[in-house]
């Protein structure tokens, strides 16, 4: 088994954001999805807003692989002017060691259950009671497999919310300044 002293596995899920200024917003975005695509990720969510008279910008969210997380942030002035970059790591390594040993505890009681009803030889409630309490542990199971799958693949990716915005242009363009008067 493994040993009570082993540390848990550093398990890290990352998430940033950054706010960059550009010059025009599509071409940035095609610069996003380039960056994306060179560090192995994709794009899972975007937005654009802002039209003729407000301020362009779109957000788009990455998904990136951790490895990758650091050269993908370094690489980010390649788009524009960063503002701000923030990142947040959020270790679940303990999560993870706990939430594998209830999985082990509930493999072991349903087993005991199994070889309780192989060799039943109760009155029929009591086999009815196993059946329920058998139920009720193959729910727990999946549980903690659903979520030890979730936080695997969260691990495995990390997600990087990127805003882009066009340069706040006071009203007067300066198409309007050299018009005839």
């Amino acid at each position: 088994g493994v040993n009570a002293g082993t540390a848990a596995p550093t398990m890290v899920i990352r998430t940033g954001q950054a706010f960059i200024e550009v010059e025009k917003v599509d071409p940035a975005i095609l610069k996003i999805r380039q960056l994306a695509a060179q560090v192995g990720g994709y794009i899972t969510n975007s937005s654009v807003s802002g039209g003729k008279d407000q301020m362009r910008q779109a957000t788009l969210e990455i998904k990136i692989p951790s490895p990758k997380y650091d050269e993908a942030v370094g690489s980010l002035s390649t788009i524009g002017k960063v503002e701000t970059v923030n990142s947040q790591a959020q270790d679940v390594g303990e999560e993870f060691v706990d939430l594998t040993a209830r999985v082990t505890n509930a493999r072991r009681l349903e087993e005991r259950l199994l070889s309780l009803l192989a060799n039943r030889t109760g009155k029929l409630d009591e086999v009815l009671r196993v059946e329920r309490e058998l139920a009720r542990v193959r729910e727990e199971i999946e549980r903690y497999e659903g979520r030890l799958r979730y936080l695997g693949a969260r691990v495995a990716m990390s997600t990087l919310t990127i805003t882009v915005h066009e340069p706040q242009h006071p009203a007067s363009t300066s198409s309007a300044r050299s018009m005839p008067s």
